[in-house]
Order: C-alpha cells, then sequence, then structure tokens
C-alpha cells in the first residue's frame, strides 16, 4: 500500500514538473533608487509562477520589504527574507530570493518576455525591470 501512494505522488509531482515552463537569461535593471532584485529565472507552473532571484545591498545594513508585485499583480510568499520583517544584509550584499505569484501565462515569445517588479519598503518603492538577454 505504502509503494502505491509512493508512486502516485511520484507520477503526480512528475507530471507538474513536465507541464512547468522554466525561462533563464534575464537582465534586470531598477528604475528608482532602494532595492535591487536581479532575476535569474522564472518557473510557470498551473498553481504558481515563481520567481528566482537576488536582492543586492549595502553589507552590514538592515532592510525590509513589505510587498511585491510582478506586472501589478501581488505576491503571495517570498522565501529568503520574510515580509514585514528587517534583515541583514551579509558580506557579500545579496540574498538569494523565491518571490511566488498566482499563475501567469508564458509571453508567447519568450525570447522577448520581460516585465517589471516592484518591492515597497518603508523608505518607498523599487522598481525593476527585467527582460530577456538576447541570443548571441
Amino acid at each position: 500500500m505504502k509503494k502505491t501512494i509512493t508512486l502516485i505522488i511520484a507520477a503526480i509531482a512528475l507530471g507538474d514538473s513536465l507541464s512547468a515552463k522554466i525561462v533563464r537569461g534575464y537582465e534586470s535593471h531598477t528604475t528608482s533608487d532602494g532595492l535591487m532584485l536581479e532575476v535569474d529565472s522564472i518557473d510557470y507552473r498551473k498553481e504558481v509562477t515563481r520567481v528566482y532571484g537576488r536582492l543586492t545591498g549595502r553589507p552590514h545594513t538592515s532592510g525590509r520589504i513589505d510587498g511585491a508585485t510582478l506586472d501589478g499583480i501581488q505576491c503571495s510568499d517570498m522565501e529568503g527574507v520574510d515580509f514585514n520583517r528587517y534583515f541583514q544584509w551579509e558580506e557579500d550584499g545579496q540574498i538569494p530570493v523565491e518571490l511566488d505569484f498566482p499563475p501567469v501565462k508564458t509571453k508567447k515569445n519568450v525570447n522577448k518576455a520581460g516585465g517589471i517588479i516592484e518591492l515597497y519598503t518603508p523608505r518607498g518603492k523599487s522598481q525593476i525591470s527585467f527582460n530577456k538577454t538576447p541570443k548571441k
């Protein structure tokens, strides 16, 4: 019985991973002073759109993020730092993060795909635009 349940769970997990589309190779640009988020990749799944990236800041200082949006869609969860709580920048000034958003359809032409992420902080809004790096 345990083997059957394990096989069913594995099949479901495999099916979800096969339907996911991971898009890599983004350039990020901040259009305002404040936090910088470098987008590494976006994982488009049926149940969630997950943005992988790195926050960049000044080492040995603190920061706080109270919310985030992707093209106006509210972020539901963030791993790496907690919303509404202060965090400390380490020596390298980078923190890997994962931002979860409700499912978003993959752009038809992923080579031109991009968007805007807004991070809301006590010091105001940081706006980060990102787009695909042209293939060489």
